[in-house]
């Protein structure tokens, strides 16, 4: 599994700043300038705060233009949630042919996951922004496993189905692991906190483990709500497979899913089009 990670070792730049932003972020004495005193190595996120603290996504008409001001407007949770889409510029470049599908909307759906993680983190009792990151990461051992495969099978394609449960088995099949257990190596590999590492990399099978069993199970059943986000005509909540013991593992209701819902969505297509326009243009 290592030698797949060839290539992947080294964090993309804005990458390896998340993971130093994140202990920052959850150190009780931080603020707002020590996470603006790192966040300055990198111009490309320090634009693309600043141009989303303008956007009309958080409604104020005063101009930032300035690191400090976007953080002031933005706050804690929501730099760090920028600066986790911001990460995604550093694999546009990718082909994800092997899985039918595009960086693009793999992004869709990671930013999907990282909503619905987010909106029923307060339900589950678990950190949003955490919650948050562990969505919006959780496919990104795709990336070194579509390399792979492009290398000794190119004509291999992944079943087109929304079931990922369905997807991490054909990966097992073809190379003998799934792309959560090798997302997890490359978030170790890259310096992130051992609570993401190990929700990312443990979300297909999350009842095994005892260690952040509940983000597992959430990350889990968030993967499993995907279509009622991305298809809503053709996705209810009635039709998606939710087991009850990881929904007890997840401190999650189906009731508490229901309500949710509508604004995930909402907040997903008018997080897509802002971040299409402002963290992804530069």
């Amino acid at each position: 599994m290592n030698q797949v990670l060839k290539g992947f070792t080294e964090a993309p730049p804005d990458f390896a700043l998340l993971a130093e932003l994140w202990p920052i972020a959850q150190a009780p004495n931080s603020g707002l300038n020590d996470l603006a005193n790192l966040i300055e190595e990198s111009a490309t996120l320090s634009a693309a705060l600043i141009r989303v603290s303008n956007s009309a996504y958080y409604g104020s008409t005063t101009q930032i233009d300035t690191l400090a001001g976007a953080l002031r407007r933005l706050g804690f949770n929501e730099t760090i949630k920028v600066a986790a889409l911001s990460t995604h510029r550093s694999f546009l470049q990718e082909s994800l042919e092997v899985y039918g599908t595009t960086v693009e909307e793999v992004f869709d759906e990671a930013l999907a996951v990282g909503l619905l993680m987010e909106f029923l983190a307060h339900e589950a009792d678990v950190d949003p922004a955490t919650a948050y990151v562990c969505g919006l990461v959780h496919g990104i051992g795709r990336f070194p496993v579509a390399r792979l495969l492009s290398k000794i099978k190119p004509n291999a394609r992944a079943p087109q189905v929304m079931d990922f449960t369905r997807l991490a088995r054909w990966e097992r099949e073809e190379i003998g692991f799934d792309h959560a257990k090798l997302g997890g190596l490359m978030l170790d590999q890259w310096g992130f906190p051992s609570n993401i590492v190990e929700t990312v990399g443990s979300h297909l099978h999350p009842g095994l483990g005892a260690a952040n069993k509940r983000l597992s199970s959430l990350l889990f059943v968030c993967r499993r709500l995907l279509p009622c986000v991305l298809h809503p005509a053709h996705y209810t909540l009635d039709q998606i497979d939710l087991p009850l013991t990881t929904l007890n593992f997840a401190n999650t209701r189906r009731m508490d899913i229901s309500a949710c819902l509508p604004s995930v969505i909402a907040w997903h297509k008018n997080t897509r089009a802002i971040v299409e326009a402002e963290v992804l243009s530069a």
